[in-house]
This record gives structure tokens, sequence and C-alpha cells, in this order.
């Protein structure tokens, strides 16, 4: 990636090696160096006019993919970057732009502590499901544990009554995090085996 990227007029080869090189560095778990291949990759996406058939896939993918390399690596300023292209790409009203936000959200409350400071950011959020697991979560974050663990629970039987699966694998974890943190080791740690 590094040597097309240098080559001039070679854009294509730029976009595919350097998308190639981002995703084998989040297999890695190599997010400082994923985060900059996604980086390059949306620089280049708009040099080459056939970016999707070079890709495989489309801009809010590309977006989607930078914004969590962004957001493991720590930059969390270049996560919502990433996040808002994906937004812009995408129809509102729809369950990828519901997902989107939500994610968009996470980034900003989780490095930021914005959801303490702003819990009307949760009315953002359509699923009662979500809103309750990701309160547990901030709850659990902020080192709230006990709270956590009744607000995770909340979460679990909301996801359940709703058929979230996703929710209810993250609801459980929190509760399990939060259980070991109370005092509740084994319980914890099964909920986390369950999860």
């Amino acid at each position: 990636a590094h040597h097309w990227v240098q080559t001039e007029a070679n854009e294509e080869h730029a976009l595919r090696a350097s998308l190639l090189a981002a995703r084998a560095s989040t297999r890695a778990f190599a997010h400082p160096e994923a985060a900059r291949q996604y980086d390059q990759v949306v620089r280049l996406w708009s040099l080459v006019s056939d970016a999707e058939v070079i890709c495989g896939t489309d801009l809010v993918t590309i977006s989607a993919e930078a914004a969590e390399a962004g957001h493991w690596a720590g930059d969390t300023e270049a996560a919502l970057r990433h996040i808002d292209r994906a937004l812009a790409e995408t129809a509102p009203d729809t369950v990828l732009a519901a997902a989107l936000h939500e994610r968009r959200t996470h980034y900003s409350w989780l490095h930021s502590g914005q959801l303490a400071r702003n819990p009307e950011l949760l009315g953002r959020i359509g699923s009662a499901a979500t809103r309750e697991r990701m309160r547990a979560s901030d709850l659990m974050q902020s080192g709230r544990y006990a709270e956590s663990v009744s607000a995770a629970r909340s979460a679990l039987d909301l996801a359940n009554a709703e058929g979230s699966a996703g929710d209810a694998i993250r609801a459980t974890i929190i509760l399990g995090v939060g259980l070991a943190f109370t005092g509740h080791a084994v319980e914890g740690v099964a909920a986390v085996e369950a999860a």
C-alpha cells in the first residue's frame, strides 16, 4: 500500500492495496495502522471513478469500518468523522441509519462522558432495549456497578421481549461485569461466558 500510494497515477492499485492493508491490520488488532490505512482509502476513494468495483463494497461500509478503526485506535474525532460520512451517505429512517446513529452515540459518550452529562442523547435511540442497555453500559463505565446490574437486567428483559439477540448479548456482558465487580465473580463470569 505504501509503495502504490507513492506512485502517481496508480490510484486504483493504491486504493485496493490500502483497503487490504486496513483490513489485515484490523484482523491483527493493529488499530492505529488500520486507522491510517482507512484514512488513505477514504482519500483515494474520490480519486477513482470505479471505487466500489475495485473495493467490492460501498463508501458507507468503508466509512463504518474506518470509524471502528479510529475508535479502537483511540481517535474519537476520526471515528466521528468517518461515522458522519457514513450517515451522510445513508438514507434516513432505515435500519442502517439507526445502527449508525447508535454507533455515533456510543463513540461520543464512551470517550467523553457525554451520555452522563446529556442523558437526552438516549432519546435518539429507537429501541427501548438498546436505550436501557446503553444506560447500563454508561453506569458500568462510570463505576456504578450495582446500578449497572439492575439496568442490565432490565435491558435483558426488554431485549428478550423485543427479540433483539444483539442487545441481549451486550446486556448480558454488562450484567456479568457488574456482577463481578459487586462481589459475585462466579455468577458474573458465567454470564459473560453465556454471552
